[in-house]
């Protein structure tokens, strides 16, 4: 992998997608490319030279972490954008002017010309005012944006913890007792309750293959392995918080476009993170 620095949430995503080469010898792990606070100029090269080595038959995951912008100077820019909301890639520069920021942020209309692969695009950015659903797969490939929750409850915010969608798509069982307040696992607690989630996450798995609310896209990318895996837990992290009493709120949800049939998931998959919740006892926390 290429690389210059990382931040939490790059460390998370980049060794979620590591297979164990002892269990699965034959199979690769995925190419990557780290861009620690690229401009979008920086951004889009990369997702050039990227494409341009993508085989055939090849799937991409494209994650973004970054602060939303708006700049209100918009003229000339009307037709070739949707919104005058961005992401910015550093941190935000309080004495700037919005206009400057016109040739620094990244628009969802600039992925466009990326989307010739199916691919699975993570927008991880806590104030996003910006629908980024306006990725079109213009090249009828399947492409699935999740995107990571407009805020979250201040009990659990902190700059050492990292995003907390990072955490569930690297280690759900470890984000999942962060919620619950428990910051340490006995033995018995962490082999029940992996197992409990494994099963889980099949059900998901299940409900996701033969429910006929399932779009097409997700159906595509949910058939490589690696994206399964950032799928099923993405889905496992928005059933969690949405039985959990502290997030409240449609803005504590992560989102996702194409959307989730989440109500035949959670209908599916509530006892089990009942059960999770009971065996860290912590089951007061969740509605029944």
């Amino acid at each position: 992998p290429k690389m210059t620095e990382l931040s939490i949430d790059m460390f998370r995503i980049g060794t979620t997608l590591e297979r164990n080469p002892k269990s699965l010898p034959t199979s690769a792990n995925p190419v990557k490319q780290f861009l620690y606070k690229p401009t979008a100029e920086q951004v889009l090269c990369s997702l050039a030279e990227t494409c341009n080595d993508l085989s055939h038959h090849s799937a991409q995951l494209i994650y973004f972490s970054g602060c939303c912008i708006e700049y209100k100077e918009m003229a000339g820019n009307q037709e070739a954008y949707s919104s005058c909301y961005g992401l910015s890639f550093s941190h935000r520069d309080t004495t700037k002017k919005s206009s400057e920021y016109s040739r620094e942020l990244l628009h969802a209309e600039d992925l466009n010309p990326f989307l010739r692969y199916p691919t699975l695009l993570i927008i991880d950015c806590d104030d996003l005012n910006y629908d980024f659903s306006n990725v079109s797969p213009a090249f009828k490939q399947p492409v699935l944006t999740l995107i990571s929750p407009k805020c979250i409850p201040h009990a659990f915010k902190g700059n050492d913890l990292g995003s907390l969608l990072t955490m569930f798509l690297h280690c759900p069982l470890m984000a999942f007792s962060m919620i619950c307040g428990v910051q340490t696992l006995k033995e018995s607690q962490y082999r029940q309750g992996l197992k409990l989630l494994n099963n889980t996450l099949g059900e998901i798995f299940a409900v996701i293959n033969t429910s006929k609310t399932t779009h097409s896209h997700l159906i595509q990318l949910i058939d490589d392995p690696f994206l399964r895996l950032l799928i099923l837990r993405f889905i496992f992290c928005r059933a969690v918080l949405d039985l959990h009493t502290a997030f409240k709120t449609e803005e504590y949800y992560p989102m996702s476009s194409p959307k989730i049939n989440m109500a035949e998931v959670i209908v599916k998959i509530r006892r089990n993170i009942i059960s999770m919740a009971n065996v860290l006892e912590s089951v007061i926390l969740f509605s029944e």
